[in-house]
C-alpha cells in the first residue's frame, strides 16, 4: 500500500487574547506601582514602593517586583511556544502516524502503525486557551505522547478514527476468509476420500463381489458424508 499522506495536523502556537490580557494586566500593576502620588506616596498608598530607587525586592515594592518577574516570565514563555510549535509536525498517512515533537533545544520522531494505535483524543485546557488550537493525545503500548497547538485537532482526531475503523474492519474480512479457506481446505480431503471409496465399491460390483442392492446402500451413506 502505498504511504499517501491522508491528512496532516496544523501545528501553529497563537498567542490569544486571555494570554495579552494577563501580560497587559501585570505591566500596567507594574508601572502602576511606581507611579508617586506625592514624595512618600504610590497610587495604592504604599510608602517608598520604587524599585528602582529604593532598592529591588525590598520594603514594599516587593509586589511590584514579582508582576515585573511575572510579566517578563509570560512573555518568554510565549516566544518559547511560538518558536516551539514550528519545530512540530504531525501527519496520518495509509501506514499510521508519524511527525516531531519538538522542544526548545532538542526534539523526538514518532513513527506508529495503524495497529499500535490504542486510542487518540483532543482536549482543551487553559494551556491552549494561552496559546491557541487544542492537544493532540495518542496512546500506544510506549505511552501518551501528547501535541499542543493544533488547529485542526477535531479533523485530525476523526481521521485518524476512521482509518482504524477501516483497519479493525479489514482484519476481520481477512480472518474470516481465512477461516473459510481453512474449512474448505480440511473439507476435500474427506470428499475425496468418499469418491474413492465409492470408485472402490463399483469395481466391486462390476466383479461380482457385492450385490447392487448393497452398492446402493453404501453409496447413499458415503453421498451423505461428502
Amino acid at each position: 500500500m502505498d504511504n499517501n499522506e491522508i491528512c496532516r495536523a496544523r501545528i501553529s502556537a497563537r498567542l490569544s487574547i486571555l494570554y495579552w490580557i494577563i501580560v497587559v494586566v501585570l505591566g500596567v500593576f507594574t508601572i502602576l506601582w511606581q507611579v508617586p502620588v506625592n514624595d512618600q506616596k504610590n497610587l495604592f498608598g504604599m510608602y517608598k514602593t520604587n524599585m528602582f530607587s529604593k532598592g529591588f525586592m525590598q520594603g514594599n515594592s516587593v509586589p511590584g517586583c514579582i508582576t515585573l518577574i511575572l510579566t517578563v516570565l509570560i512573555i518568554l514563555w510565549g516566544i518559547r511556544c511560538i518558536i516551539v510549535s514550528k519545530k512540530c509536525s504531525l501527519e496520518l498517512t495509509n501506514n499510521g502516524i508519524s511527525g516531531s515533537r519538538a522542544k526548545l533545544v532538542s526534539s523526538a520522531n514518532l513513527q506508529l502503525p495503524i495497529d499500535k494505535i490504542d486510542s487518540i483524543m483532543r482536549s482543551t485546557s487553559l494551556y491552549n486557551k494561552l496559546t491557541g488550537g487544542n492537544t493532540v493525545a495518542i496512546r500506544s503500548a510506549s505511552g501518551l505522547i501528547k501535541f499542543p497547538w493544533v488547529q485542526n485537532a477535531e479533523e485530525f482526531v476523526n481521521a485518524t478514527l476512521a482509518k482504524i475503523e477501516e483497519y479493525k474492519k479489514t482484519v476481520k474480512k481477512d480472518n474470516q476468509d481465512l477461516i473459510k479457506a481453512v474449512a474448505n481446505t480440511a473439507a476435500v480431503p474427506a470428499n475425496a476420500s468418499s469418491a474413492s471409496k465409492i470408485k472402490e465399491l463399483k469395481e466391486l460390483l462390476d466383479q461380482g463381489l457385492i450385490s447392487q442392492e448393497e452398492f446402493d446402500a453404501k453409496r447413499k451413506e458415503l453421498l451423505e458424508k461428502m
